[in-house]
């Protein structure tokens, strides 16, 4: 897509996001504000630097209007890149309410707001420009929001990205290429691993995300960690392909060997990578192949490894890993205990210790799928306790979870919610509402095409009012 084709004007301010997502928790949101400092930390001598000051200057202004904050942001930018079009813009939008309807319509921001086309008479206006659609596209994939069934920020990210490539890529040094050819890797990857991408359009995006990581790998411009980052992506969507039978198509050869086997990815990262930081999320990686292959202590001692490496609130997906595997260790040797009924019993420190992980990363970090696991674990909990009080207790704080769930993001269409709810409900002899929240739980799992069990314990909640 050309530049001229894109429909401009629909950016009001250069960073303003889409927002068919659903908004982010506070706890999130600071998270996710705390993790761009982190990274600018890591980027400072790369040109990326720019997308994450822009994107935490208008997190510092739409979060709480802190002015002067989200203006030194822009600032720093334009001390060092004084052409850029997006700093321009964005401190002149923070100023809006002291302009003048006249300032208003030269300053960076009425430009912006306004439907005039990019200005590409010279080879300085396509880079500055391409520059302007690459952190546009930065901002679309690390922005405010959240959505967990469609992936339109993504795509729009992409066509951004593209845009930038076209306009200004031949322009741009070999270090900025790669920072872009690492975003439209990311987008690919994230559109790939949605559950709504269809097969036609996982193969599109599994072989733009080959494509642009391989980019990175080669790119003798590119550091250790990006590479480690590059191979890491490389694995995640070889992984996908192979759990979705999709064909990878034609590859490059020095991929071959990694794209047959995705767990050398991981292990090739890990040689890659420099900083601890990176390190715990290769080893957070190489759990998931561990468990994959039926050894659960295997996957809890890469997840160990990962938390001692980064025990902080950066590190939540190790702890979020590492709760939903204890979670589901426990109803293995549930089923196991059931069928075989003379076998030893489920190790309910399991679930303790899954319950001590998620307590502790949604004080940090919140989203559906960690509350949703916390409410089934408490559930668990309850059904275990040798005393009342201990059951109604935890029984209790699974139903509070799942009006947290319900209240949080998407957590509403999440058919796993309303099965924990409805079980619980159950537990209580709330019989008529369990099955109210069991015939919700069907009506989500066919929205998002997911069976997890609601129809049966429908029917089993049925006979309790026979």
């Amino acid at each position: 897509m050309a530049a001229a084709d894109f429909p401009d004007g629909h950016f009001k301010l250069p960073l303003v996001i889409n927002t068919e997502g659903q908004p982010l928790d506070p706890i999130t949101t600071d998270y996710k504000a705390d993790t761009l400092k982190r990274f600018l930390d890591y980027k400072t001598n790369r040109p990326e630097r720019h997308a994450i000051r822009n994107l935490l200057g208008v997190l510092a202004f739409r979060g709480g209007n802190r002015v002067e904050e989200a203006k030194s942001y822009f600032r720093k930018i334009l001390n060092e890149d004084p052409g850029n079009l997006n700093a321009k813009a964005n401190i002149d939008y923070v100023d809006i309410p002291a302009m003048s309807a006249e300032e208003y319509v030269t300053s960076g921001a009425g430009i912006a707001a306004s439907n005039l086309g990019p200005d590409v008479s010279s080879e300085t206006e396509k880079k500055k420009q391409g520059r302007r659609y690459a952190e546009q596209a930065f901002a679309f994939i690390y922005e405010n929001y959240h959505e967990t069934v469609t992936h339109e920020r993504y795509s729009t990210a992409i066509k951004l990205y593209n845009m930038a490539m076209d306009l200004a890529g031949n322009l741009v040094d070999d270090k900025e290429k790669d920072d872009w050819h690492l975003g439209i890797g990311l987008a690919s990857m994230k559109i790939l691993k949605s559950r709504s991408t269809k097969q036609v359009g996982a193969k599109e995006n599994l072989q733009i995300t080959v494509r642009n990581n391989h980019a990175v790998i080669n790119s003798a411009s590119a550091d250790s960690d990006m590479k480690s980052e590059a191979y890491c992506r490389i694995g995640l969507v070889s992984a996908e392909a192979t759990r979705r039978k999709i064909r990878v198509g034609q590859v490059p050869q020095d991929l071959v060997q990694f794209i047959q086997d995705p767990k050398r990815c991981f292990e090739k990262a890990l040689e890659l990578a420099v900083d601890y930081p990176s390190r715990a999320s290769i080893y957070t990686r190489l759990a998931s192949f561990s468990y994959r292959d039926h050894d659960f202590n295997g996957a809890i001692d890469y997840l160990n490894k990962s938390i001692d490496l980064d025990g902080s609130k950066h590190n939540f997906h190790a702890y979020s890993t590492r709760a939903d595997m204890l979670l589901k260790q426990f109803k293995y040797e549930q089923k196991t205990a059931e069928r075989h009924r003379r076998g030893p019993p489920p190790n309910r420190d399991h679930l303790l210790k899954a319950k001590d992980d998620l307590e502790f990363i949604l004080k940090e970090h919140v989203s559906p799928w960690d509350f949703i696991n916390l409410a089934e674990v408490y559930y668990l909990l309850a059904k275990t306790s040798t005393s009342r009080a201990s059951l109604i207790e935890y029984n209790e704080k699974a139903l509070e979870t799942c009006s947290k769930v319900e209240a949080c993001q998407d957590g509403a269409d999440n058919p796993n919610c309303h099965k924990v709810k409805g079980m619980c409900l159950c537990v209580k002899g709330e019989h008529r509402q369990a099955i109210e929240s069991f015939k919700r739980g069907m009506d989500c799992e066919q929205k998002t095409d997911r069976p997890c069990g609601n129809a049966q314990l429908l029917v089993s909640e049925y006979t309790h009012l026979s």
